[in-house]
């Protein structure tokens, strides 16, 4: 589906305003570094993995569902940050859960989270927090000769 990042992007700007900047990427462990620089609550959309179910056949037309894993890593740095975290998740989790996408043929749904980086300094630290979500795309297409 093209343009679902962005979309889901735009959705949590709009939706979350514990979350001061939210962009969109390919790898999550790399484009955060940029955004942890603050305080403030940032995320970052990136595509995880995608799966498909073989594809079937039924009067000239081929069908083939995806299940799509994505995620939104917060990135803050503490001590500033810390107390932040808690309202960013659960404005991230509402923002999206059950949310139903165009072209979608399920509602995406929360599948767990996991620590990228915690780390501590002198001056504060930084702290990266993946959160994965999956839904369900049903492609159609007229058969192929």
């Amino acid at each position: 589906m093209e343009g679902f990042y962005k979309a889901v992007a735009e959705r949590l700007r709009l939706r979350c305003p514990a979350l001061i900047q939210v962009e969109t990427g390919t790898d999550a462990r790399q484009a955060a570094e940029m955004l942890a620089l603050g305080p403030d609550v940032t995320a970052l959309v990136t595509p995880l993995a995608d799966r498909a179910d073989p594809v079937t056949e039924a009067s000239f037309m081929v069908s083939q569902t995806e299940r799509w894993r994505f995620a939104v890593t917060l990135a803050l740095t503490f001590p500033g940050g810390f107390e932040q975290f808690e309202p960013a998740r659960d404005q991230l989790k509402a923002a999206l859960r059950g949310w139903s996408p165009p072209e979608a043929a399920t509602p995406i749904q929360y599948a767990g989270s996991s620590l990228l980086q915690y780390s501590a300094g002198q001056d504060g630290g930084r702290w990266l927090h993946l959160f994965e979500f999956s839904l369900t795309f049903q492609a159609t297409y007229g058969h192929q000769s």
